[in-house]
């Protein structure tokens, strides 16, 4: 019932997971196909728009510790209402993905500068649909790659959870989905 549910909402999500499906995020990955396709980084309009983040890890501990208080009957868990648990540990702009994305790309010889191009909702819904999600309409471009989404992980933190992943992982993780999409693109032949 409602009132015995427990919803984690996780922001954008970046490192590489260990499990059995989809180990990488989805939004980061996205810019970084979409911007090597273009030949150039790209942000949606003025990429002012700001989203959590959270590594993969930190957000595994926060899952654990909901899933080890529900099976000891979750007496000290927040439910119904108040059991929606924001989970962002650091804040992004859409620009400094883009950036990221830029910067990653043209180090590893991918993209031959570090440019950013704005481009309209309507071209990059375009250039988008394919790298996010396989298909994505105007307004879920927008609202998974250009909105402002920003939370406080209040409940979370009550509940004794303990992220450390910080800005130097989240620097990295640019590098690391760069390396991999490359090195996929290679396997594959394209």
């Amino acid at each position: 019932t409602y009132n015995s549910a427990v919803v984690v909402m996780a922001p954008t999500v970046y490192g590489v997971g260990s499990g059995l499906f989809n180990r990488r995020s989805v939004q980061i990955p996205a810019f970084i196909a979409t911007s090597l396709d273009y030949g150039r980084a790209v942000v949606i309009g003025d990429g002012e728009g700001e989203w959590d983040h959270v590594h993969v890890q930190d957000l595994a501990a926060l899952y654990e510790i909901i899933a080890l208080r529900a099976l000891e009957k979750g007496e000290d868990l927040p439910w119904g209402k108040k059991g929606i648990i924001f989970a962002g540990v650091g804040r992004h702009s859409w620009g400094e993905i883009a950036r990221g994305v830029a910067r990653a790309c043209c180090e590893a010889g991918a993209l031959p500068n570090a440019l950013v191009e704005n481009l309209s909702l309507s071209n990059a819904t375009t250039l988008f649909a394919e790298a996010y999600l396989g298909e994505a309409d105007e307004l879920l471009v927008e609202l998974g790659l250009a909105c402002s989404a920003r939370t406080t992980p209040t409940a979370a933190l009550n509940l004794g959870w303990k992220p450390v992943r910080g800005k130097e992982e989240w620097e990295r993780g640019f590098r690391d989905d760069v390396d991999a999409i490359l090195k996929e693109r290679r396997e594959k032949g394209s």
